[in-house]
């Protein structure tokens, strides 16, 4: 009975070591769920500097004129992607490899499809996870792309044109005077 203590009336040294018997175990689980979170948060950030290139690089080729030049200047786009792709640095679990980019059509056809795809590294304990899935290539990587396609012209451009002097000329026939 002599070594009972009674509830609320405890020596500050009794129970010092439970804190960090929490701590030993409690770190680790933090650490572990922090890398979770990380990796979907890497390929999240990859995404948007994707899909801002590829909306960026539609509005190039929307905006260039195809009109007497023998072929649109794709190299030109393709710099002008890759450039913006540089916001993502050659870090392998951000990106690791050559950037793909691959665009078809211009304003002249319609529409513009660009294609771009990406090497990362997953972290090891997703590496792990993703390699039972069969998601990853031979090397370990997983492969992140994006497809988009942009229709360039509404119905109303298509029917009257696209040059002003068509809009005004089409409007005059149709007026009461006529």
């Amino acid at each position: 009975m002599a070594n009972m203590v009674k509830l609320g009336t405890h020596r500050p040294d009794e129970l010092s070591g439970q804190a960090t018997v929490e701590a030993v175990f409690l770190i680790p689980v933090m650490c572990v769920l922090l890398l979770i979170l990380l990796q979907p948060a890497l390929l999240l950030l990859n995404r948007l500097v994707m899909e801002m290139t590829a909306n960026d690089v539609c509005r190039f080729v929307m905006t260039h004129d195809c009109k007497g030049m023998q072929s649109h200047p794709y190299n030109e786009a393709e710099l002008y992607a890759l450039r913006r792709l540089e916001a993502i640095p050659s870090v392998p679990i951000l990106h690791e490899g050559f950037w793909t980019v691959e665009i078809q059509g211009d304003e002249c056809l319609g529409e513009v499809v660009i294609h771009i795809e990406h090497k990362v590294k997953p972290l090891p304990l997703l590496q792990v996870g993703l390699g039972f899935g069969d998601t990853l290539d031979s090397k370990g990587l997983l492969t992140q792309q994006l497809d988009r396609k942009r229709i360039l012209h509404s119905e109303f451009e298509c029917e009257i044109g696209l040059e002003p002097f068509d809009w005004v000329a089409q409007r005059e026939g149709v007026s009461c005077t006529s």
